[in-house]
């Protein structure tokens, strides 16, 4: 049995819209909980006096799940839990399925699994740790994490006791999704490390130094350095059901006009943000050049079937940037 040397606690890349993760809308629960987001939470037993998961395959149905996942991007999650590409589960069925379950979604991007870790492990060591408490059951964020080394043998992927809803891997499976190059990962090293380093800060620490929490190599300019809007003229001050209808079709085209084949392949620019405001509707888009990615959507917003006026912006600073220069775009 491989000797467990280091837990790191399981993460999808949340910093880089290239590997955005899906979302899931409200729907209804499969438990009579208040909805399907409730049923794929760890809850607690207030007789028992412990965090629970449920088992969910035998009343399962497919979780219809929001958002133009990159086919490259091997663990996109849904919100913050755990969803493994086919290619994923492929390399680490025989670690899931002994420890979870793998629940499928409904997507429009291609086959992925929700996994519903079941494994819970007693292994922290409360007199050496540093741990916050929500109260006696939950723990509310770990400063500094021993465990009882003893208790580490047959673990590789599992949640801790009094910690709910997050997921851990020991150092051979991080290993292994590395060596399988999977793409999407992150892993925060959480054990062992100096005492005095937060496991959330350690790679900035060079006593932490760790191959398997290096994180990707990103482009030199910011990947959302820039923004482009697409303004769209309403028929009146609120929009229309056949308007509201269009709106999101334009939405998904977007997506698609935007999504990356591969991780190499040139990044133009992310659907960041849409809304309605009196009398427009409205696209903000992330890029790491505006000039960029309006050129590339210049032909499409051109013939875009729209009756109402349009009109396309450049702006020099990101969307949230309210003094950023602004260029309007001839359409």
């Amino acid at each position: 049995m491989t000797q467990v040397k280091a837990i790191y606690k399981l993460e999808s890349i949340s910093d880089n819209p290239k590997f955005e993760g899906f979302g899931m809308g409200e729907q209804p629960s499969l438990m009579g909980r208040r909805d399907r987001y409730d049923d794929l939470r760890t809850e607690y037993d207030s007789k028992a006096k412990e965090w629970k998961t449920s088992r969910l395959a035998e009343i399962w149905e497919p979780l219809r799940v929001l958002g133009r996942v990159r086919p490259f991007n091997d663990f996109p999650c849904v919100m913050d839990i755990p969803a493994f590409s086919v290619r994923a589960v492929e390399v680490l069925r025989d670690i899931l399925e002994p420890n979870g379950e793998l629940l499928p979604l409904d997507t429009s991007v291609g086959s992925y699994y929700l996994f519903n870790c079941m494994t819970v492990a007693d292994i922290i060591d409360f007199e050496r740790s540093k741990i916050d408490f929500l109260n006696k059951q939950t723990i509310l964020d770990i400063d500094h994490l021993e465990v009882y080394e003893d208790r580490l043998d047959g673990l590789s992927i599992f949640q801790m006791r009094k910690y709910p809803n997050r997921c851990l891997v020991t150092d051979s499976v991080a290993r292994r999704i590395r060596e399988a190059k999977l793409e999407g990962f992150e892993f925060q090293k959480m054990w062992p490390l100096p005492t005095d380093v937060y496991w959330m800060m350690h790679r900035k620490d060079p006593r932490c130094h760790d191959e398997l929490t290096a994180q990707p190599a990103t482009e030199s300019r910011p990947i959302k350095g820039n923004t482009v809007v697409l303004r769209l003229a309403l028929e009146g001050v609120i929009p229309s059901v056949v308007e509201e209808a269009r709106f999101e079709t334009i939405a998904d085209e977007l997506d698609a006009l935007l999504v990356n084949p591969h991780r190499n392949a040139k990044y133009f620019g992310n659907l960041e943000i849409t809304e309605f405001v009196p009398g427009e509707a409205r696209f903000f888009l992330s890029c790491p050049d505006a000039d960029e990615l309006a050129k590339k959507l210049k032909p499409w917003a051109k013939t875009l079937d729209w009756p109402g006026e349009k009109w396309l912006l450049k702006r020099y600073g990101e969307f949230v940037e309210i003094e950023a220069t602004e260029k309007a775009v001839e359409l």
